[in-house]
């Protein structure tokens, strides 16, 4: 009985007994391995049609220019191939062990979430001169934007990233496959070359080399004396850039970069870049592909991003400000909590993209509250808002606009509350902040 099937070239050797052997995609069939025909071309066709599971073993032959298989070998040799086909049985394994997507619109990053766990392994980009990112992720090629998709995965942190390389890109085209060349700061010529400067000690003189030169002698241009001794007549106390296009002189040439794509040049100091890294897989993300669904979003990553945000300790400074103004002077203030249901309880009923529309509304109702003076926090998960300057009869008329918002847009008013803090609440919540610190 056969456990594994592998899609295979019609030239290939015969497969150990347990590997089934088919030559083309059929429907309903589980390929759990491939081997790429030699041919480079028809190997990347393959691979682009997408017609196999994007997370089979990949083996290529050594040698033909195929990038991002998993495994090379000589596929013609019956005994390296069955070498290669035990270590893509291993990682058949854990790919049948991985859930579907829950949502469609989350196949691509839990397919590169797959990839690296089911490897087991960092994933790096490699050079590409055919690329004008000049790096890409062959392992992922079967994704439309894997280097976009791997840093928000790191955003979300289920991805750690370490820094593999910089490119500095055209401005005018965004192409990495740039040529850096000195060039003259005036005219922007290429034709530059470095001169020797000769000091003269007795005038004082210094100019290129070519200046002093009377075919083999050294004879001073201001003085006309002739330079005998290194050392004693004259020294050489370093090199110039001259333009042999227009005749500017400098201490160092300019850096430009000229864009093989586009023609376009655009100076290295103005350039922008590219920073390019290797992933590793976080528990978290190996949590969200082997159970098919991503972590739902966090709202307060969201409102950290607000100038009112606080952290609970600023929070309860400002807030126990706003106390003592009002036991003084009398002036009004409102501190309210808004509690949302929780991230994973909204993400089953909702989904992601409806999750993130929520958020979205959340947000945008929040910004049109606050004023520059108020402040937000969010603790134990619920928003908290201090409002100075605001009477709190108007909460009922802010709790009514939040739930007839929500409600309108999303029809789910009931997914939060909001409360006002009383006095006693207030001093309570202040009493936690001072313990805790």
């Amino acid at each position: 009985m056969t456990a594994h099937t592998a899609l295979v070239p019609p030239t290939s050797p015969p497969l150990p007994a347990d590997w089934a052997r088919i030559e083309q995609t059929e429907a309903g069939v589980r390929v759990d391995a491939v081997v790429l025909p030699d041919d480079a071309a028809q190997a990347r066709a393959l691979r682009r049609q997408g017609t196999f599971n994007p997370l089979a073993y990949v083996i290529a032959r050594s040698g033909v220019g195929i990038r991002g298989a998993d495994r090379y070998c000589d596929t013609s040799d019956r005994e390296e191939l069955a070498l290669a086909l035990e270590a893509a049985r291993v990682v058949a394994g854990r790919v049948r062990a991985l859930a579907s997507a829950r949502d469609a619109r989350e196949r691509d990053a839990l397919l590169a979430l797959g990839y690296l766990h089911t490897r087991d392994t960092e994933l790096s980009p490699c050079v590409n001169a055919d690329a004008s990112d000049f790096f890409d992720y062959p392992q992922l090629a079967f994704l439309p934007q894997p280097r976009q998709t791997l840093e928000r995965l790191a955003a979300a942190r289920l991805l750690t990233r370490r820094f593999h390389e910089r490119t500095h890109v055209c401005r005018d085209c965004g192409s990495a496959r740039v040529h850096a060349r000195e060039v003259c700061a005036q005219c922007r010529s290429a034709h530059v070359s470095d001169k020797q400067v000769i000091h003269h000690y007795r005038c004082g003189t210094q100019r290129p080399k070519a200046d002093f030169l009377q075919g083999t002698t050294l004879v001073c241009p201001k003085c006309d004396r002739e330079l005998r001794h290194f050392g004693v007549d004259y020294d050489a106390p370093g090199v110039i850039v001259q333009c042999d296009a227009c005749g500017e002189v400098a201490t160092e040439p300019a850096v430009e970069l000229l864009c093989g794509d586009c023609g376009g040049r655009t100076g290295a100091d103005t350039a922008d870049h590219v920073d390019w890294h290797a992933y590793t897989l976080t528990e978290a993300g190996r949590v969200a592909c082997v159970t098919g669904r991503m972590p739902a979003e966090r709202l307060q990553d969201r409102l950290m991003a607000f100038d009112t945000w606080r952290s609970p300790e600023s929070f309860a400074v400002v807030t126990d400000y706003c106390v003592k103004l009002g036991e003084r002077y009398a002036r009004h203030f409102v501190v309210m909590a808004l509690r949302i249901a929780d991230d994973q309880a909204l993400y089953d009923k909702l989904g992601p993209q409806a999750l993130h529309k929520y958020y979205d509304l959340v947000v945008d109702l929040l910004a049109q509250l606050l004023r520059k003076t108020d402040s937000v926090s969010m603790i134990d998960d619920e928003i908290l808002l201090c409002l100075p300057e605001t009477d709190p009869a108007s909460f009922a008329a802010i709790e009514a606009r939040i739930r007839g918002q929500m409600s309108q847009v999303l029809g789910i008013g009931e997914y939060i509350e909001a409360r006002l803090l009383d006095a006693e609440q207030i001093a309570a919540f202040l009493a936690r902040m001072n313990a805790d610190a």
